[in-house]
């Protein structure tokens, strides 16, 4: 089997649930980058790198990225040397649905850790499930995660605001939601 998106390929660390070093990377990166008023090439691509770098991507781990076809369009020749699973779909919540419908169903048997790119709380329910059973990291982009998902996993990143990525947003809920969100653990 290649070195493609979904194929095994063991790296010589022990996750919980075996000799499996890769993981599976889950990225909204609508939801890293920020507000729409923030999404330009140079600051989609400053954000893409940061959260690689603080999210420890590995050749050989799974990258699955998800953004409407106008935002993916911006960043598409950034990855093209880099194998990942990109999706697209307008709408609402269109990229986590997209994300939790691309996740297999053996999860813990194939990764050792599941890393997700985004602070909204549709992953918590995932996480929550994975929780013991595999390594759980959310990496947000502005310390802000909703509440559940930070109950739910076992660590919680941030970018590092000299990564150029300071001060973008990461909620994705309404303002009514504004409560049910939580800094990030640092």
């Amino acid at each position: 089997m290649g070195n493609t998106v979904g194929s095994v390929i063991g790296v010589g660390e022990t996750g919980r649930s075996g000799d499996l070093g890769r993981s599976l990377h889950l990225v909204d990166i609508e939801n890293l980058v920020g507000e729409p008023t923030l999404w330009r090439p140079d600051r989609i691509k400053a954000t893409f790198d940061a959260y690689l770098q603080t999210a420890t991507w590995r050749p050989g781990d799974s990258l699955v990225i998800a953004a409407n076809p106008s935002f993916m369009k911006m960043l598409a020749f950034d990855l093209v040397e880099m194998a990942h699973r990109p999706l697209c779909a307008w709408g609402k919540d269109a990229a986590d649905q997209l994300l939790l419908g691309a996740v297999p169903a053996d999860v813990g048997a194939r990764f050792g850790r599941l890393v997700v790119g985004s602070g909204d709380h549709a992953f918590a329910s995932l996480v929550g499930s994975l929780r013991g059973r595999i390594e759980t990291l959310v990496v947000t982009a502005a310390g802000l995660i909703s509440a559940n998902l930070y109950v739910a996993t076992d660590e919680v990143r941030r970018f590092r605001t000299d990564k150029g990525c300071e001060g973008a947003p990461s909620i994705s809920g309404s303002e009514a939601d504004t409560g049910s969100w939580m800094l990030a653990r640092v």
